[in-house]
């Protein structure tokens, strides 16, 4: 027990410092001298036998094993420590003003279904939705939770996955019809792309190879948007294609407005996360709404049906 402890200590001591990118700042965050800290991460590689820190006179960064390590275990250790707050908080009352921030096509499709049971259910919550697909500063403009899509990317916040989502190459009929279709993912260097510019690295889409290898394809997009319904509507035009979460263009893909292209190659699910401001203490109403968003939409896997 007393090992299993220790190597926990270590596990938190280490995502910290992968977190923070410094030995002083993790021993403040935790509390800590930075020598204990220097110390728990010597114990913590000599038990796993690599290197996962690499140390300089000015700063710290973490190894290609650390890195891989870190990512593997930065979930580990959020959803243990979510884990206790739960059980500390159960007691508390879920009240008060909760700010949420929620791309528009997300709230549109699929938490403007599910709002009002949340609001039910917790009738002492006043809820602030902030619609729109602008990457938020969640401390700076004092929003308690916001809904991302996609890889993320490290930062001081909390993320808890609550779904996954299918991406799509999608485009319009008409410009099947004057420029073709692409076959193969490399043939998207010749095509007209709409890419969205909140991505973080927008140019590079992502696919599967039937036999399962991992194909990777730079574009050279004519077009950037920072919102799925201008992506949408230029693919609709026939500007070109886009590569979209299917939940957002289920309606479009029914009526034949859209159609799906390179099918045979399909990108990896894109996450759906909730993500708030990182705190010692979880205020009782943000665990209520992330507990109520995993419990309604995990439950499909999926937030959107499964193609005909």
């Amino acid at each position: 027990m007393s090992s299993n402890r220790s190597l926990f200590q270590g596990l938190q001591v280490f995502a910290e410092v992968g977190r923070l990118g410094s030995f002083s700042a993790a021993a403040d965050s935790l509390n800590h001298s930075p020598s204990h800290v220097s110390k728990e991460i010597v114990r913590l590689e000599e038990r796993l036998g690599v290197r996962l820190v690499q140390r300089t006179t000015r700063s710290v960064r973490l190894t290609d094993e650390g890195r891989v390590f870190y990512e593997r275990t930065q979930q580990l250790i959020e959803d243990a420590i979510y884990a206790q707050e739960c059980v500390v908080n159960e007691a508390a009352e879920a009240r008060g003003s909760l700010r949420v921030s929620v791309p528009v096509s997300f709230s549109h499709t699929h938490l403007n279904k599910v709002l009002p049971k949340f609001m039910r259910q917790h009738p002492h919550v006043r809820v602030d939705v902030n619609a729109n697909d602008r990457f938020v500063d969640l401390v700076a403009e004092g929003v308690d939770v916001a809904i991302r899509i996609g890889a993320l990317s490290n930062s001081n916040l909390i993320a808890r996955r609550i779904t996954t989502s299918r991406l799509m190459t999608v485009t319009s009929p008409a410009y099947l019809a004057e420029f073709g279709e692409p076959l193969e993912p490399k043939d998207l260097v010749h095509h007209r792309c709409v890419a969205y510019s909140n991505k973080a690295i927008p140019n590079i889409w992502d696919y599967f190879a039937p036999d399962g290898e991992a194909l990777s394809v730079t574009v050279d997009p004519i077009l950037h948007a920072n919102n799925a319904e201008t992506e949408v509507a230029c693919a609709i035009d026939g500007i070109g294609l886009t590569q979209i979460p299917s939940f957002v263009v289920e309606e479009e893909l029914e009526a034949g407005k859209l159609v799906p292209v390179l099918t045979g190659y399909e990108p990896a699910p894109t996450g759906i996360y909730a993500v708030y401001p990182h705190r010692t203490h979880l205020a009782a109403k943000t665990r209520a709404f992330v507990d109520f968003l995993i419990a309604e939409f995990s439950q499909e896997n999926n937030v959107e049906r499964e193609p005909a």
